[in-house]
C-alpha cells in the first residue's frame, strides 16, 4: 500500500464517506466510491463478493484502513458503475468487513449470488432486513 500522500482526492473522499456512514450506523454501510455518497433508503439488496473481503478488528478500522482498501481495489471500484464499497460489523467477534458489493432489486437473485459467493448474509438497504444465506443449502444454488 502506498504512503497516504499518494492517495487521490477521490479515494480519500470515498474513504471519508465510509467513515462518516459508520459513525452514523456502526453496523454497516454501502458507499458509491465514484460519488462518495452512502447508498441508503433504496429497496435493493447488497451482496458482497468473497474474494474482495478484508477483515479489520474494530480497533484497527479507521480512515487509513478504508482508504488503503479503496486504493488497492481502485481499478475495480472506480471505472465500474455497478460496484460499491460495503462495510458490515460482525459485532460478536468485533470485526469489520470491507468488501466490494453489488446491488440487486430482486431478492431471489441476490440470494442466489450470495450463496454462490459463500456469503453469510445479504441486507436490504431500505428495510435493513438481513437474510442469513449461510443457512441456505449451498448445493441447491
Amino acid at each position: 500500500m502506498p504512503h497516504p500522500k499518494f492517495w487521490s482526492s477521490e479515494i480519500l473522499a470515498a474513504a471519508r464517506a465510509v467513515m462518516f456512514a459508520i459513525v452514523q450506523d456502526k453496523t454497516g454501510c454501502t458507499v458509491n466510491p465514484r460519488t462518495a455518497k452512502e447508498i441508503k433508503n433504496v429497496d435493493h439488496w447488497a451482496v458482497a463478493y468473497k474474494k474482495y473481503e478484508q477483515r479489520h478488528n474494530m480497533r484497527e478500522f479507521n480512515l487509513a484502513a478504508v482508504a488503503g482498501y479503496i486504493w488497492f481495489y481502485r481499478e475495480i471500484l472506480f471505472p465500474r458503475d455497478e460496484v460499491y464499497v460495503g462495510v458490515w460489523l460482525d459485532e460478536p467477534n468485533g470485526v469489520y468487513y470491507l468488501d466490494i458489493s453489488t446491488l440487486h432489486a430482486d431478492e431471489a437473485h441476490a440470494i442466489a449470488i450470495a450463496v454462490a459467493e459463500k456469503q453469510d448474509c445479504i441486507v436490504n438497504l431500505l428495510s435493513k432486513i438481513k437474510i442469513w444465506t449461510r443457512r441456505i443449502d449451498r448445493k441447491v444454488a
